[in-house]
């Protein structure tokens, strides 16, 4: 299990197109030296991906990695990867 504490970042999810309903398999997050780090799951493994940032900046992170209100998230410019009305 790798577990990585991120403070003040910029974070995007990496999500399948292929498969329905798609799926993360993976994080890109800069940290706070402005230090890009690509984390992925292992091919075919049985984990998980949390995003976890509180109660205001976990929702923040996901809709501007594209999960959200589909509407919501084209009014902000953002591209819709998964539609969670």
């Amino acid at each position: 299990m790798l577990i990585r504490t991120i403070l003040l970042s910029t974070c995007t999810l990496l999500c399948t197109k292929s498969s329905s309903p798609q799926k993360a398999y993976g994080v890109i997050y800069q940290d706070m030296d402005g230090v890009f780090h690509k984390v992925e799951l292992a091919k075919d493994a049985m984990n998980e991906v949390i995003l976890s940032a509180g109660a205001l900046g976990s929702p923040q992170l996901l809709m501007l990695s594209g999960v959200g209100p589909k509407a919501h998230l084209e009014a902000h410019g953002v591209n819709p990867v998964v539609d969670q009305e």
